[in-house]
């Protein structure tokens, strides 16, 4: 038996990928862990095969991974709201393993007390506009107003084009 066909039959059982998706959330308090169970109980193997197809567009420059798995979960029959919560799930384990790659190189560089200061201080900002811009972009989706972000990305790409 081959590792396709393995990975197959563990994902043809809807149980598996539940299971699967679950222990992502494991140290969740209850409140999470309830919204959790309840958007994991939404998707099946159409709904994330779906999904995934979609963000494989993220890969091409100048396409949005978060836009392009929100699409893919509303062509799959979710709601806006799901499809937007699923996206950000889907992007949480890559961003902490991009930290966490980018880490490394951190420590091995030599750096000076005021650059390390630099960094927490740039960290964090990152984090609160993330914060921010998510919430806005959850706003724009759950209102049906993509066109906005769509346009945003035009705007963005066409100054990428031109300055870069």
């Amino acid at each position: 038996e081959g590792i396709l066909s393995a990975f197959a039959k563990a994902f043809k059982n809807n149980e598996n990928v539940k299971l699967v998706i679950k222990t992502i959330n494991v140290n969740a308090d209850k409140k999470n862990q309830e919204r959790f169970n309840n958007l994991v109980s939404k998707l099946g193997i159409k709904e994330a095969l779906t999904v995934g197809c979609f963000q494989i567009l993220g890969l091409f420059p100048g396409i949005s991974r978060s836009g392009s798995t929100i699409v893919g979960g509303m062509t799959a029959g979710l709601k806006r709201d799901t499809a937007f919560k699923y996206s950000f799930l889907l992007y949480v384990p890559m961003s902490v393993a991009a930290t966490g790659l980018e880490l490394f190189d951190l420590v091995d560089a030599k750096m000076d007390t005021w650059t390390i200061i630099y960094y927490v201080l740039a960290t964090i900002i990152a984090c609160l506009a993330t914060m921010f811009t998510t919430k806005l972009f959850r706003r724009v989706v759950n209102q049906g107003k993509l066109i906005y972000f769509s346009a945003y990305c035009l705007i963005v790409g066409i100054l990428v084009l031109i300055f870069m």
